[in-house]
């Protein structure tokens, strides 16, 4: 991929980091449970998002008119109260591409309420925009206490597309905002080197949000003229001078600003992760039917089978089988049946390996694994070969 093109999921896929809010611009109120006494932060027209012309993280330009923002209204007022979405939320930080359903969780700090769309000037540029607005609640008590404060000031929205269980499309849908640090290198550093820069999500960075909170009835202006990216991570000012460059650090700790260098390491480290998956469902069936817990005639169609459940569908799964006894039918007979404690049958070597030899055998698999989707130098800095070489046990490579 080149700087030039982007595929049609991250044109459809964009995450906005922009500034903190103009103070005033938006209502801030405590409401607090009569009952319990919990409080939650009450937020009134957020600007999120605004119409205008931006560049992404790969160079590309992208024009938001006045008419998405209303779509964006529309697509969260029918989706919403048709429960086709069970809400839209507000995070901490966005979710990053091997955040578990946990970790997703756990970064979850509210709900939108409401959205609309008000005309309002900018006043960096002194054009108008139509601004999109978010109402939500902060129900997490420790987030709100940093929001209400300042700490967290800088907010960062995604929009893109929906499909339905009827496979209805929807776009564009505003899907959310998260509270992100700022300025915007690290926001996009930790934002894309956790979701696929140019392949699943284009990011764009908007530093003019300051804005005159009085509206514009009937004025339309023109959007600013964006600046420009070189190939090298440079934002380029209207008077030509470079002044902010988006450096990554890669896995083995160098330092690049070349965009197709950190989507190459991003794709290793995603299809490592999906074999390394798929390889431990495997060998977890192969280890049922050796243990004699299930049918070899069952063995493919299960394989199948966990390939098709998440992460944590996988797990309660496992879970399931991890205790179970071994079939009758396949135990080890002699005068009648025996092997009833569903314990390995005697002179089998399962089980028996000492915590030492098992943990080798351990490396053995990972480096194995690893093979699939690294560079022999890349394995031989990991963790696993270095213990291989210290037992005696050097892999081939």
């Amino acid at each position: 991929m080149n700087t030039a093109t982007l595929p049609n999921e991250a044109r459809r896929h964009v995450t906005l980091f922009s500034a903190a809010p103009t103070p005033g611009s938006f209502r801030k109120t405590w409401r607090t449970d009569a009952t319990s006494g919990k409080k939650t932060l009450i937020l009134e027209g957020v600007p999120v998002f605004r119409s205008g012309v931006f560049r992404d993280s790969m160079g590309e330009q992208h024009t938001w008119e006045d008419m998405h923002m209303d779509q964006m209204v529309d697509n969260f007022d029918y989706l919403v109260s048709k429960g086709v979405m069970p809400g839209v939320p507000v995070r901490k930080g966005h979710n990053g591409f091997f955040d578990s359903g946990a970790a997703i969780m756990d970064g979850l700090i509210g709900w939108h309420t409401g959205l609309r769309v008000e005309k309002r000037r900018n006043n960096v540029d002194g054009q108008s925009y139509s601004y999109l607005l978010g109402d939500y609640e902060i129900l997490d008590e420790d987030a709100a206490k940093k929001i209400d404060n300042g700490l967290w000031k800088s907010v960062s929205s995604e929009v893109g597309g929906w499909r339905s269980n009827d496979e209805a499309e929807y776009w564009p849908v505003y899907q959310g905002v998260a509270y992100v640090d700022f300025p915007a290198v690290e926001g996009l550093t930790k934002f894309g080197s956790a979701n696929g820069v140019g392949t699943t999500r284009s990011i764009m960075i908007e530093k003019e949000s300051q804005m005159d909170t009085s509206t514009v009835p009937g004025q339309t202006g023109a959007p600013a003229t964006p600046p420009a990216v070189t190939p090298g991570g440079q934002i380029v000012s209207q008077h030509g001078a470079q002044t902010q460059a988006f450096e990554f650090t890669l896995a083995s700790g160098a330092k690049t600003t070349d965009f197709a260098a950190v989507q190459a390491e991003l794709t290793v480290l995603g299809t490592f992760k999906k074999e390394s998956l798929e390889k431990a469902r495997v060998d977890f069936v192969a280890g049922l039917v050796s243990g004699n817990k299930m049918l070899e005639a069952n063995r493919e169609a299960t394989i199948v089978f966990t390939k098709t459940l998440s992460d944590e569908q996988f797990g309660a799964w496992k879970a399931t089988w991890t205790d179970a006894p071994v079939i009758a039918a396949l135990g080890v007979h002699g005068q009648g049946t025996t092997n009833h404690s569903g314990q390995a049958p005697a002179g089998s070597t399962e089980g028996t390996l000492s915590a030492a030899d098992q943990a080798i055998v351990n490396d053995q698999e990972v480096v194995a694994t690893l093979a699939y989707t690294m560079t022999p130098d890349q394995i031989k800095s990991t963790g696993a070969y270095a213990r291989l070489v210290a037992a005696g046990k050097t892999p081939t490579l």
